[in-house]
C-alpha cells in the first residue's frame, strides 16, 4: 500500500493575523518518499528536517474541508512556513511545484506569511 501527501498553501492577508486564505488547494506532490521523510519523517528513517506540528489551530475553510474529508484515514498533520523551507529545504527539492508556488506568494505576502499545510494517507 502506498502513501500520499495532501497539501494546500495558505497565506496571511494582514501581518499579525491568522492564516485565513487558501491560495492553492490540493497541491500535486508526487509519491516521493525521500521528500516525505524530509518534510515529516514519513516513509523514511524518521529524521525529518522539520518539526511535526499537528493540525494548525486556525485554517482556511478549504483546508478544514480537507481535514474533515480524510478524518480517520489521515496521519502526520503538519505545516511549514516558506521562511522555514527557504532556510532548510535542500536545493534538489526546490524545483517542486509546491515550493515554486510558495515562493511566488511569499513575494506578495512575506516569507513568514505563507505556509504549506499537509497530512498523509495510506
Amino acid at each position: 500500500m502506498g502513501c500520499d501527501i495532501h497539501a494546500s498553501i495558505e497565506a496571511k492577508l494582514i501581518e499579525g493575523r491568522d492564516f485565513i486564505m487558501c491560495v492553492a488547494r490540493n497541491i500535486k506532490i508526487d509519491r516521493w518518499y525521500e521528500l516525505f521523510n524530509v518534510l515529516a519523517g514519513v516513509r523514511g528513517d524518521g529524521n525529518a528536517l522539520f518539526e511535526i506540528r499537528g493540525k494548525p489551530n486556525i485554517v482556511s475553510d478549504e483546508v478544514r474541508e480537507e481535514f474533515d474529508k480524510w478524518e480517520g484515514d489521515a496521519h502526520t498533520y503538519s505545516w511549514i512556513t516558506f521562511r522555514e523551507l527557504k532556510k532548510t529545504l535542500p536545493v534538489k527539492y526546490r524545483k517542486e511545484p509546491f515550493y515554486i508556488i510558495m515562493e511566488a506568494y511569499s513575494q506578495k505576502y512575506g516569507f513568514n506569511n505563507v505556509r504549506i499545510v499537509f497530512f498523509f494517507d495510506n
